[in-house]
């Protein structure tokens, strides 16, 4: 993903176009906040992941990284 190769913002592009067509898509919402995370918006990335666990309250890595946030 182009988060992990160091380019959040490319992929935060993508995230919310696949977004706009899937807005519940649980993995798009918790890599969305992966890399606002990266980008160092706390408040955008709590979000997100909260948004991950209305969808899918037994995401596990979204629980994880809001417990590190």
């Amino acid at each position: 993903m182009l988060n992990d190769a160091g380019q959040p913002r490319e992929a935060i592009e993508l995230l919310q176009r696949a977004l706009k067509t899937r807005p519940l898509y649980a993995d798009a919402l918790y890599n969305y906040a992966t890399c606002l995370a990266k980008l160092g918006d706390s408040e955008g990335a709590k979000q997100k992941l909260l948004a991950t666990l209305a969808i899918d309250a037994k995401y596990p890595e979204a629980h994880n990284n809001l417990g590190a946030i």
